[in-house]
Formats: C-alpha cells, structure tokens, sequence
C-alpha cells in the first residue's frame, strides 16, 4: 500500500487553512465559521472538509491497490 508521509498530509491541511476560502471562514476576521445554517455559518466546516478529503484519500489508495477488504 502507498503511504502518504505525515509532512505531505499537514502540508495540504496547511494550505488549505491558508487559502481560507469564505465558505469556511469570515472574510474580514479570518476566523473558522461555526458548523450549522443561519448567519456567520457554513455546512463546510474545516474539519469536516478536512475528514472527507483524508477518507476518499484513504479510500482512493485502498482500491488503487486492491487493498480493500
């Protein structure tokens, strides 16, 4: 199985908390977005973003391989 080295998996977390993308956090503070609907909030939290994208990873590399049961 390929393993993806922890420094290249904090480097794309890394980047995307930099780039900060308004649909995650506030535009004029930079803050994180509370997890909900309304005002001031976003169903596209950063952790949740975060989780999806280490899973279909995870999931991509397990079927590349045939590693998956």
């Amino acid at each position: 199985m390929i393993e993806i080295d922890q420094k290249i998996q904090m480097t794309v977390l890394l980047f995307i908390y930099k780039m900060k993308p308004p649909s995650m956090f506030e535009s004029k503070t930079g803050k994180m977005k509370y997890f909900g609907t309304g005002p001031f909030r976003t169903i596209f939290p950063f952790w949740l973003v975060a989780l999806c994208i280490s899973l279909l990873g995870y999931v991509y590399l397990s079927i590349k391989e045939d590693n998956f049961v």
